[in-house]
């Protein structure tokens, strides 16, 4: 960011209401459960190096999608992700993983976890396969 546009930025913070101020700040402390997910498997890659297709450990940072990092293999030229070859490769509406999380930890069935979550009902009975494979993986 420009530092004239972060100025700007400071500039306007007065002006907030009580509960944008509190949405800010939940931004800033990242109470995204999903945000915690995807750190942790990018962590994996960085103390790890592994390219998931031809398992070499050449890689290079290939960019940004979705504020998630992107990697590419000095090999094979592929690129790829932290989640690619874990079981929430391909998933979307990941700022939904963690309060559909919460709802499989409370037993709440299919249909009501997904009108919680604001999801398709097989969105929610693929994640829940999904995540009930990330544990194992992750270990291993």
């Amino acid at each position: 960011m420009l530092q004239v546009n972060f100025l700007h930025l400071l500039s306007l913070l007065p002006e907030l209401t009580d509960s944008q101020i509190a949405h800010v700040e939940k931004r800033l402390q990242g109470d995204d459960p999903s945000s915690h997910i995807i750190k942790e498997l990018e962590r994996r890659i960085v103390m790890n190096p592994e390219c998931p297709h031809c398992h070499s450990t050449l890689i290079n940072r290939h960019g940004k999608v979705n504020n998630m990092q992107r990697y590419r293999c000095k090999n094979c030229l592929k690129t790829f992700m932290s989640t690619t070859g874990t079981p929430l490769a391909r998933l979307r509406y990941k700022e939904q993983w963690g309060h559909y999380l919460k709802c499989m930890l409370e037993s709440k069935v299919l249909r009501t976890s997904a009108k919680e979550c604001g999801i398709n009902l097989k969105t929610a009975f693929r994640w829940r396969h999904r995540f009930l494979i990330l544990p194992s993986t992750l270990n291993a």
